[in-house]
């Protein structure tokens, strides 16, 4: 995929269930141009316009009933987030977002509240130190 800057970007689709409904769709496409053609097409077999994949995924979010504003930039940030609470190496996240520099990727390592309350029952701090103190 082309992404920001016209860099190329790879993309993993490790659902194997979406990923053959990809190849499936595209059949006559794979079949002349091989694995390398853009991975959204249009009615035509031609490579999705940007604007047109923005207006899908809202119409998509509007029929799942998520009211309000949705772009595909908040897929990948909500992603790069989801994998880093994950606890996916930030190098990994990094290459795969394509980024050049880690400080680019450390903004998505915020913390939601739930993810932080989550850690901290794990950890359970409290009870360690009064096990440790008698």
């Amino acid at each position: 995929i082309r992404g920001k800057g016209s860099k190329e970007r790879r993309v993993f689709i490790t659902n194997t269930n979406l990923r053959d409904e990809i190849i499936k769709r595209r059949a006559i496409q794979l079949a002349t141009l091989g694995l390398e053609g853009p991975l959204f097409i249009n009615k035509f077999g031609r490579q999705l316009l940007p604007q047109t994949y923005r207006r899908r995924l809202r119409q998509l979010a509007e029929s799942c009933g998520i009211n309000g504003r949705i772009t595909p930039h908040m897929l990948r940030h909500s992603a790069a987030t989801f994998l880093i609470e994950a606890g996916v190496n930030l190098r990994f996240v990094q290459r795969l977002l394509g980024h050049a520099s880690i400080s680019t990727t450390e903004i998505y390592t915020h913390v939601t509240d739930n993810s932080l309350r989550e850690a901290l029952t794990k950890a359970d701090t409290v009870s360690a130190l009064m096990a440790c103190s008698q």
